[in-house]
């Protein structure tokens, strides 16, 4: 209770807390809290009944989108005094938690990926974590369909240019950054998005030609 650890600084932080279960409540319970050097908060590892919360603070936290949070459901005894450890360890860019108790072991390990972005808008991501995959790939599909679509408003050319330009970038992002790679659903995401928009654009050029064709007349 009320105990301090100083932490070198380093690539790789690693925490393991040890502790006995108390009787679920419905308020939240702050297990770890980390701070920077700097007074600025870094991480929080709280629980709320039997629910686990990890949040990773980021740039995103100040202009106060969801920002790096993963819920882990029921995975607390349901009575108290059960043991129960709890290892945390962070990375650039990633970070896992595991929690042990009498009745299993449970591993949850989370990327940082531009992918994911959609995080940030979603609160009750909590809900929605099966749809994870989907919910990348509806993201990247939004990135992407406006730049579809107005490449190929200029030209066929440049829609080509444009879509061998973004699958570079997306493919270099993680290497310059050091965040993880974008998933497959991502991928399938962004080029549906981007065809989507060529389309869309198509349409609308179809459109418009006709009129143009009789002003001229």
């Amino acid at each position: 209770m009320r105990e301090w650890l100083n932490i070198p600084p380093r690539d790789t932080v690693e925490i393991t807390l040890d502790l006995l279960s108390a009787r679920p409540d419905n308020g939240l319970a702050q297990l770890i809290v980390g701070w920077m050097p700097s007074g600025d908060g870094w991480i929080w590892l709280e629980q709320q009944g039997r629910d686990l919360r990890v949040h990773v603070v980021s740039a995103s936290d100040r202009f106060r989108l969801r920002g790096h949070s993963t819920w882990l459901g029921a995975v607390m005894p349901a009575i108290g005094g059960e043991p129960v450890t709890i290892r945390l360890v962070v990375r650039r860019f990633s970070y896992w938690i595991s929690v042990a108790t009498n009745t299993g072991k449970l591993l949850r390990y989370e990327e940082v990926t531009p992918g994911r972005g959609w995080r940030l808008f979603t609160p009750l991501e909590r809900k929605g974590e099966p749809w994870a995959s989907l919910l990348t790939a509806g993201w990247m599909a939004v990135l992407l369909g406006p730049l579809g679509y107005l490449a190929y408003l200029r030209s066929r050319t440049t829609a080509v240019v444009a879509a061998l330009g973004a699958g570079v970038s997306l493919l270099l992002l993680p290497l310059l950054s050091g965040c993880a790679g974008l998933p497959l659903a991502g991928w399938c995401g962004a080029m549906s998005g981007f065809l989507i928009g060529v389309a869309g654009s198509s349409a609308s050029i179809g459109a418009v030609r006709p009129g143009r064709l009789a002003a001229r007349c």
